[in-house]
C-alpha cells in the first residue's frame, strides 16, 4: 500500500520528493502491509487555497483536544481531532459508507490497541468553503477502541476522525487558544517578530520533530510535536517509577519558566504534547520547516473559562 500527494502543485522551492515508510517508525499509529506514506515537500498550499480562520472549542487545551469541523460533499459537520502526531487523516469507520469502494485492508496499531483498518482514497475535505489539501488516501478505524480514545469518548462527544500531517503539512496552522481559533497564515509574509521563538523542523518517519532540547535537556535534540496527546510531554534522564508518569513543578526550557508539567519519563523518546503548547501562540509553518512558541501562560491553562 501506497501512499502518494500526486495531486498536490508545488509553489515554493523546496528539498526533493522523500518516501517515508510509516510502518516502521510511529510509536503511536503504527501501519502494517507495508504501507508507504510520501510527504512531499515541495508542496504548499497557495493564497487561494487557504481556509478561513475557523472557530475551535473552548476547552481546547483546557483538558480536552482541538478539534475542527470539516464537511465532505454532503455539506455534514464532522468534528476531527486536529493531530500533528498522526502521519494520515484517518476517518472512524462508521464514515465507511461514505468513501467508496475501499482500495485495501490493513493492521493498524494506536499504541497497544491493534485492529484492521481500511484504506480509500482521499474524499474532497472541506474546511468553510475551501477544499482542503490532503494525501492520496485516508483511512478507517474503530476510535472507540483506541488506546486513550475508549475511555475519553466515555466522558466526550466522540468524534468523526483524526486530521493528520498529510493535510496539515501543506500549510501554515496557528493555533491560538487564547482566541479559541485556528488561523491558516500565508507563509510568505509572516511577521516573525511578533511570533515568540523559531524552532527548525524536520519530518522524519512521518512525524514532525523540532530540532531542540527536550524539555529537561539532553542529548537529543529530537522532540516529536504531538497535539493529539494530553500532556506535557515526554522527557528523558529521570526516574518516575513504574507508572512512568509524573509531575514537574518547575522547568526552564529555552530561557522560558514552566510550571506544573504532567510528563512521562521514556529513553530516546522527547516530546512534546498539547498541554504544553496550549501554553503558547503556536504557529506551525510546515512550508518552511519552523515552529514558532510565543509563551502566554507560565502554568497550564486552566478549565473551560465557560
Amino acid at each position: 500500500m501506497e501512499f502518494h500527494n500526486g495531486k498536490m502543485k508545488p509553489t515554493k522551492t523546496r528539498s526533493n520528493r522523500c518516501t517515508v515508510n510509516v510502518f516502521a517508525i510511529c510509536y503511536r499509529l503504527i501501519l502494517f502491509g507495508p504501507l508507504f506514506a510520501c510527504f512531499d515537500l515541495t508542496a504548499a498550499a497557495t493564497s487561494a487555497e487557504f481556509p478561513a480562520d475557523s472557530t475551535i472549542n473552548q476547552d481546547a487545551g483546557r483538558g480536552n483536544f482541538i478539534f475542527l469541523t470539516i464537511h465532505l460533499a454532503d455539506q455534514e459537520a464532522l468534528p476531527f481531532l486536529l493531530d500533528t502526531g498522526s502521519p494520515i487523516t484517518v476517518f472512524d469507520k462508521t464514515l465507511e459508507p461514505k468513501l467508496g469502494k475501499r482500495l485495501k485492508t490493513g493492521t493498524m496499531r494506536m499504541g497497544p490497541t491493534e485492529q484492521k483498518c481500511g484504506v480509500y482514497s482521499s474524499p474532497e475535505l472541506y474546511l468553510g468553503n475551501t477544499t482542503l489539501l490532503t494525501g492520496s488516501n485516508v483511512l478507517t478505524y474503530d476510535l472507540t477502541k483506541a488506546e486513550r480514545h475508549a475511555t475519553w469518548v466515555k466522558h466526550h462527544s466522540m468524534y468523526s476522525g483524526i486530521l493528520g500531517m498529510d493535510c496539515l503539512k501543506h500549510y501554515c496552522v496557528q493555533l491560538d487558544f487564547e482566541a479559541e481559533r485556528v488561523r491558516f497564515l500565508d507563509f510568505n509574509h509572516l511577521d516573525a517578530a511578533k511570533l515568540g521563538h523559531a524552532f527548525p523542523l524536520k519530518f522524519q518517519g512521518g512525524h514532525i520533530y523540532l530540532e531542540h532540547a527536550g524539555l529537561l535537556g539532553g542529548s537529543n535534540t529530537n522532540s516529536l510535536i504531538d497535539s493529539g496527546w494530553y500532556i506535557d510531554g515526554r522527557v528523558e534522564g529521570i526516574d518516575l517509577k513504574s507508572s512512568r508518569t509524573g509531575n514537574l513543578p518547575s522547568i526552564v526550557w529555552n530561557g522560558d519558566t514552566y510550571t506544573n508539567l504532567n510528563v512521562q519519563s521514556a529513553q530516546n523518546a522527547n516530546m512534546l504534547g498539547l498541554r504544553f503548547l496550549a501554553r503558547h501562540l503556536v504557529t506551525f509553518d510546515f512550508p518552511d520547516m519552523t515552529i514558532y512558541l510565543k509563551q502566554t501562560s507560565v502554568g497550564p491553562l486552566p478549565p473551560n473559562k465557560s
